[in-house]
C-alpha cells in the first residue's frame, strides 16, 4: 500500500492534507474542469460513499442471488481510505436510535430505501447538476 497511513482514516492532518494537495495537482493537471482541494475531496467522498452504499445495500437484500457487481476504482478507494468508513458503516459499539451495534454479531436487517441514491448517481454521472462551489 502506497500510503499506509490513511488506511481506516487514521492519518494525521498533515499528511491527509499533503495527500490532498498532491492529487488536487494530479486532478486539476489533466485539463478540464478545475477545482479546489476542498471541492475535490467533496465530490469524491460523495461518489466513493455513494457507491459503497449502494454496494453494501446489494448485498444486505434478502431474496438470493450474488450481490450486484460494484466495484470501487482506485481513487475511490483512497479517497474512502483518507476520509475513513465510519459515515457508511458507522461506528463501532456506538448506540443509534436505541441499538447498540457489537462489530461481528449479526444484526437485524432493515431495508430503509434511500431516496436520493438514484439522485446522488445521476449527479455523480453528471456533474453538471452537482452544486456549484461557492465563491468567497
Amino acid at each position: 500500500m502506497r500510503n499506509p497511513e490513511t488506511v481506516n482514516g487514521n492519518c494525521q492532518l498533515p499528511a491527509t492534507k499533503r495527500l490532498w494537495t498532491e492529487l488536487t495537482e494530479a486532478l486539476n493537471g489533466m485539463g478540464g474542469v478545475r477545482k479546489t482541494q476542498k471541492d475535490w475531496l467533496e465530490l469524491l467522498a460523495r461518489m466513493a460513499k455513494a457507491k459503497m452504499r449502494t454496494q453494501r445495500a446489494s448485498m444486505q437484500r434478502t431474496g438470493g442471488g450474488p450481490p450486484a457487481d460494484i466495484c470501487l476504482t482506485e481513487l475511490e478507494k483512497k479517497t474512502i481510505n483518507i476520509e475513513g468508513t465510519s459515515t457508511i458503516y458507522g461506528l463501532p459499539g456506538a448506540v443509534e436510535a436505541g441499538i447498540i451495534i457489537v462489530p461481528g454479531t449479526p444484526q437485524p436487517i432493515v431495508d430503509v430505501p434511500d431516496p436520493y441514491v438514484k439522485q446522488n448517481i445521476v449527479m455523480v454521472l453528471d456533474d453538471t447538476q452537482l452544486p456549484k462551489p461557492k465563491q468567497t
